[in-house]
C-alpha cells in the first residue's frame, strides 16, 4: 500500500510538473524565439541601396539580442532614385547593426517593443563632375574625379511590434526611432581640384556626402523586416 501510495504521490508530481512547463511555455509563446530577419527597405534606400540579413535570439520572455549584417554594391543592387548615377562608380556599402530588445507583453504573440540598436557604417564610392564642402579650409571643391569614403557609427532607440501570421513561421517587424550619429567623410585622390566660387545648392534635403571632416548629428530609423521563425 506504501509503494503504491509513493508511486501516486510520483505521477501527481510529474503531471504538475510537465502541466507547468506546458503552462509557462503558453504564457511566453515567444520565450525561445530564434528569428531570421529580411529588411525590405534598405534594398530601396536612395542611393545607397544594400541587402539587410539578420537574426534574433529569445533571451527570456521580456529579453533578445539581435544583429543585422547588411551589404550592397554596384553589381548587387539596383539604384533607383539618383538621377546622376552615371557619374558614380565603384559603389559598396557594408554595416553592422546589433541590438537588444525589451518585450512589454511577453504573454502574447504579437509582442511591442523598445530597443537600443548600435550601428556601423562603411561606404566607398568614386564620383566624377561633383563637388563637395571642404570643411578645413571652409571652401566649396569641384573635382573631375575623386574617391569618397563614409563612416557613420551611433545608436538608435527603437519602438517597434513583432506581428507572426498566425501559425506560419512567416511574420512581420515595424520599427522606428531615432538616435545620435557620429558621420565622417573623407575625399581622396582628387583629380583637378579648384574652388568652386559660384556653388548653389539648391537641394531641400541635406546630401550626406556634402562636407568633408566629421559632424555629430540626429540619426532616424525606420524599419520593415519580413521574419522567420526557425522554431516552427
Amino acid at each position: 500500500m506504501k509503494k503504491q501510495l509513493f508511486l501516486l504521490v510520483i505521477l501527481c508530481l510529474s503531471i504538475s510538473l510537465f502541466a507547468q512547463d506546458k503552462t509557462d511555455k503558453n504564457e511566453f509563446p515567444n520565450e525561445d524565439i530564434r528569428l531570421l530577419t529580411f529588411n525590405l527597405f534598405t534594398p530601396l534606400a536612395f542611393d545607397t541601396p544594400r541587402y539587410r540579413l539578420g537574426y534574433t535570439h529569445g533571451i527570456s520572455g521580456h529579453l533578445r539580442a539581435g544583429i543585422e549584417v547588411g551589404y550592397g554594391n554596384e553589381n548587387t543592387t539596383v539604384v533607383i532614385f539618383d538621377d546622376d548615377f552615371s557619374d558614380r562608380d565603384n559603389y559598396a556599402l557594408f554595416e553592422v547593426l546589433p541590438q537588444i530588445t525589451y518585450i512589454f507583453n511577453p504573454t502574447y504573440p504579437v509582442n511591442h517593443y523598445i530597443a537600443l540598436q548600435g550601428f556601423y557604417l562603411n561606404q566607398d564610392e568614386q564620383f566624377f563632375n561633383n563637388s563637395y564642402f571642404d570643411s578645413d579650409l571652409r571652401v566649396q571643391i569641384r573635382y573631375d574625379q575623386a574617391d569618397y569614403n563614409r563612416k557613420k557609427v551611433g545608436a538608435n532607440l527603437l519602438y517597434g511590434v513583432y506581428i507572426p501570421f498566425g501559425n506560419a513561421p512567416i511574420g512581420i517587424d515595424i520599427s522606428g526611432g531615432l538616435g545620435i550619429r557620429s558621420r565622417k567623410n573623407t575625399y581622396s585622390n582628387i583629380v583637378n581640384p579648384r574652388a568652386d566660387n559660384f556653388f548653389d545648392d539648391d537641394d531641400f534635403f541635406e546630401n550626406y556626402r556634402e562636407d568633408s571632416g566629421t559632424r555629430v548629428g540626429i540619426n532616424f530609423s525606420l524599419g520593415f523586416k519580413l521574419t522567420y521563425n526557425l522554431n516552427n
